[in-house]
């Protein structure tokens, strides 16, 4: 059953902390998957990623579809709010 959080709501940190890790303690297939994911993305790089891509997004990519410039990734980061960068980086420590 899906549930609904407010970020505004009192208590939803806790809620939030609540499900997250519920989530992990029911995650050990999940977990086991993401692991054998990202073995065969050091092994194969991108070979895997756009097989992947294909598998999950339906979608066909090449390399030259996913390369963003360093210009390009420095004028898309100053764009981004510092909430947002931090709600990103508290992402990127969870995964």
């Amino acid at each position: 059953m899906a549930r609904r959080l407010d970020s505004r709501a009192p208590g939803f940190a806790e809620a939030f902390a609540a499900l997250v890790a519920d989530t992990r303690e029911n995650a050990a297939d999940v977990s086991a998957e993401v692991a054998a994911i990202i073995a065969r993305v050091r092994a194969e790089g991108f070979a895997a990623v756009a097989d992947f891509t294909r598998r999950f997004d339906q979608l066909d990519i090449g390399e030259a579809d996913v390369e963003v410039a360093p210009a390009e990734r420095a004028a898309a980061a100053a764009r981004v709010a510092p909430a947002v960068r931090d709600a990103l980086a508290l992402a990127a420590e969870r995964i």
